[in-house]
């Protein structure tokens, strides 16, 4: 889906409730129309980043076990490792930003830690979705 300007100046007033349970959607919609292959990070915006982390093996197992993977997980476990390495060094460096999730377990559970992290960043004046 495309924005335009006017929707993102809309959606840029949405209540915080409203923008996590639209970001949690997404989500859900996302992993379920990629077979599962929404494991690297998903922006927030500007101000925060969600990255949900994944050890290479099981991302690959992920994949490959939902009929398939890409050229991405073809480069195998190591390059995936040293890009996994470097989206957590770089939420290190911005801890402010990132919100580094644990990405194992159901899309559910992912979920629910996606949510429990903003609503807390959020309600600590961490960061803004």
């Amino acid at each position: 889906m495309i924005y335009t300007r006017d929707d993102l100046k809309t959606m840029q007033c949405w209540s915080l409730e409203r923008k996590i349970q639209v970001t949690q959607t997404r989500i859900m919609e996302w992993y379920y129309h990629f077979n599962g292959k929404v494991y690297v990070s998903f922006s927030g915006g500007k101000d925060s980043t969600i990255l949900l982390d994944l050890e290479p093996e099981e991302a690959i197992s992920r994949a490959v076990g939902k009929g398939g993977g890409d050229r991405i997980e073809a480069l195998g476990a190591q390059y995936q490792a040293k890009v996994r390495e470097a989206y957590l060094a770089l939420a290190e460096k911005e801890q402010g930003r990132f919100h580094v999730i644990d990405a194992s377990g159901s899309p559910d559970e992912v979920a629910l830690r996606v949510r429990s992290a903003l609503t807390a960043a959020l309600s600590d004046g961490a960061g803004a979705v």
